[in-house]
């Protein structure tokens, strides 16, 4: 018995990508030929229906830098690549057949570990992946290995009712003999063949470990399984005082609390129970079936990661995460931005994981009776960190406070840096509003540069993305509809689809529940209190109705975004509240008479004045007056993210009368401080773009809008961008 367990400690779980795909041989070198089935019905099941489709195929090899990292690919995405073709057999099951060598065409030295697929349709408007969105991979054998013998159905942990049976799939690379054991008591034997099914039909409730034994000649190869047989959830109420998400007691007590109206059970699976499921980490959930929660205990002032298995089917990480580790993205961000990244348990699970850990040290604030500047006196520099320093880190962006401060700005608004898919991006992809990404740095380097910021009397705006989320996000894939890929309609916190058609973008949110005002309510409060920043700009928010008519007067609209600053204001009565709205000026004005700032865009006005045009000029509409507001709570520009650099419209478009000549950098400049003289003397509160001081003037659309642009520091030692 000892000796049972001692061998299954060492044991690999099943290969994840048995069911989504049949491969022969089941045991390839990378020498073979293959043929590979895919099974449109499992996985994510985006191509049931769809014909013809194609294989996205790569290698996972030596010289990749990660799991996921991908290396030969074949196929030219969104084209009819006749190349990756597959073969419809029906019964949403397709072919391809090829020899790996000659298929990928990598070289001698090349040891291949994966193969990696992606399954789509002819433009690539539908993929089909694992039902948790990651990619594809079948392992690959060297080709003296020995004898080898695998699980190949079920095809990942399985979570099953008492009564139930599982039906297992065995497979070999020899004819050998086998013997399975279900938690080391024998329940099936087999011989002389290399392939082989059977059900388990467990008695007994609780978790289960099945250990396969293969025997050929004098060789013995093992291969396990895990599944557990659910007892009935229990029944209690959330503890008092405990908010969604991640709650710390103390040093070695958390308590995870997920609301998750619908389902019918959720187990923990973490670092400590390596990612399987277990009855000790099987959640309670509340009377009224909405809220499921469990006290746990972790290791004191360790990191750990977890993630909610739903319904035995999904795999996501906490939505109200305060960090994530991503094994897609996590192996490009430089070491000198995250010292000592906790690594990813590449093996154990799929997909984003949540990353915490108790009893961390409280962060010396130096800086703890800052006064926000007066909201009609802003000046606010918008940067994205990622264009702005070479490094793309928060150390980096302190060590240029000195330059900004000397602009004489008072308010710096960063580009979403909380979590967003990928790494390099503008931020408007979010994943996890409540996360900071990792591309930036640490959340101490945030706290120090929030903190040198108010030592400088400058104020800190961050920018949040609550009219949509992007896949990645946990909620949009707890309530999804996969053959439609929308939300489904039962999503508490979203709409299946979007109302406000053309200005859609990722997954809609439906401000109008409990649980989307919840969501938000509580991430707004997690970076004031935590964070310490001054105010937020939220993204198009006139995107917060279920109208089709977003852009007449909304009643219900405008109550949901005073609601929001009402609780705002209640944790810190001098916050920002800055709207990037776009509504009909009835609306703004009513919004701007509650206390809200709003994003006031006259940047073709000044764009044609700098340009020399001034018959089509008009500055009267960044001036709140002249839009009958009250306050001055308009934030003008002449620059923004989302606006064409002026400078690059002056030297494109610009005018000339003789000699003087306004696309020339010498009058170029001149021309832009004759507009900064008008736009700077307006009152009220003003914005700038990064750059904009030094006539950054490479196009917005070059090589394309979100794409990265050149950091031209060398811009400040020209004697005519240095005068701007």
């Amino acid at each position: 018995m000892n000796k049972f367990w001692t061998l299954l400690l060492g044991f690999s779980a099943a290969s994840a990508s048995g069911q989504i795909l049949q491969v022969t041989p089941a045991f390839p070198s990378q020498n073979d030929t293959v043929e590979i089935i895919y099974d449109a019905t499992q996985g994510n099941a985006d191509l049931v229906g769809t014909i013809p489709v194609y294989a996205h195929a790569g290698l996972i090899t030596n010289a990749s830098t990660s799991p996921t990292d991908w290396k030969h690919v074949q196929g030219t995405w969104g084209t009819a690549d006749a190349s990756v073709l597959m073969t419809p057999l029906g019964n949403n099951k397709h072919k391809i057949t090829y020899h790996i060598p000659t298929f990928y065409g990598f070289g001698t030295g090349t040891t291949v570990q994966k193969l990696a697929f992606v399954f789509r349709n002819a433009n690539g408007t539908k993929v089909g992946r694992s039902a948790d969105g990651s990619d594809i991979y079948y392992d690959i054998y060297p080709a003296n290995s020995g004898l080898i013998a695998r699980f190949l159905s079920p095809s990942t942990t399985q979570a099953i009712a008492a009564g139930d049976s599982i039906y297992c799939v065995v497979a070999s690379n020899e004819t050998a003999n086998y013997a399975v054991y279900d938690n080391a008591a024998l329940i099936h034997t087999d011989s002389a063949t290399k392939q082989f099914g059977f059900y388990i039909a467990p008695t007994a409730t609780g978790d289960h470990t099945v250990l396969l034994e293969a025997v050929y000649d004098t060789a013995t190869a093992y291969d396990t399984l895990h599944y557990v047989v659910n007892p009935t959830v229990p029944v209690a109420a959330v503890p008092a005082g405990m908010k969604l998400g991640l709650n710390e007691t103390n040093d070695s007590t958390v308590t995870l609390v997920l609301h998750a109206p619908g389902k019918d059970y959720v187990y923990v699976l973490n670092s400590l129970n390596q990612y399987q499921p277990s009855t000790n980490y099987y959640m309670n959930v509340s009377p009224n079936g909405e809220d499921f929660w469990m006290t746990m205990n972790v290791l004191a002032g360790q990191p750990f990661t977890y993630q909610y298995w739903i319904d035995g089917e999904l795999r996501v990480a906490d939505p109200f995460s305060t960090l994530v580790l991503d094994p897609w993205n996590d192996g490009y961000i430089p070491s000198a931005t995250w010292p000592n990244l906790p690594a990813y348990p590449t093996g154990q699970t799929t997909g984003i994981v949540t990353l915490y850990q108790t009893g961390q040290s409280t962060y010396n604030w130096a800086n703890t009776s800052f006064s926000k500047p007066n909201e009609e006196e802003l000046l606010i520099y918008e940067l994205l960190i990622r264009d702005f320093v070479d490094e793309r880190n928060y150390q980096t962006l302190i060590d240029t406070l000195d330059y900004i401060e000397r602009l004489g700005v008072n308010a710096i608004e960063l580009m979403p840096n909380s979590e967003f898919e990928g790494n390099s991006s503008w931020g408007y992809n979010p994943s996890f509003h409540m996360a900071l990404d990792k591309y930036y740095g640490t959340p101490e380097k945030f706290k120090e540069f929030v903190d040198s910021c108010h030592s400088r009397g400058i104020a800190v705006i961050m920018d949040q993305v609550f009219n949509h989320a992007f896949g990645q996000n946990p909620i949009a894939q707890m309530w999804w509809d996969a053959a439609n890929s929308k939300p489904a309609w039962n999503n508490p916190y979203m709409n299946a689809n979007c109302p406000h058609p053309p200005n859609c973008w990722g997954n809609d949110f439906n401000h109008f529940t409990q649980a989307t005002r919840d969501y938000i309510d509580r991430i707004n409060a997690y970076w004031i209190e935590e964070f310490k920043i001054d105010g937020i700009r939220f993204d198009f928010t006139k995107g917060f109705t279920n109208s089709s008519n977003a852009d007449s007067y909304q009643a219900d609209r405008i109550a949901a975004l005073k609601r929001m600053a009402d609780v705002l204001w209640n944790l810190d009565p001098n916050f920002y509240v800055i709207l990037e709205h776009w509504g009909p000026n009835n609306e703004e004005k009513e919004l701007s008479d509650y206390g809200m700032l709003l994003w006031g865009n006259v940047t073709h006005d000044y764009y044609e004045a700098a340009m020399g045009y001034t018959a089509n000029s008009d500055f009267s509409w960044g001036i709140h007056s002249q839009r009958g507001w009250a306050d001055k709570h308009l934030i003008s520009y002449m620059e923004s993210h989302d606006e064409e650099r002026a400078a690059f419209k002056i030297k494109t478009y610009g005018n000339a009368n003789g000699s003087y000549n306004t696309k020339q950098l010498p009058t170029l400049a001149d021309r832009v401080v004759l507009a900064s003289a008008f736009f700077y003397t307006i009152p009220g509160p003003k914005m700038l773009y990064m750059f904009e001081e030094l006539g950054y003037d490479v196009s917005i659309d070059n090589p394309c809008r979100v794409c990265e642009k050149p950091i031209l520091w060398n811009y400040y030692e020209n004697q005519y961008r240095q005068k701007i």
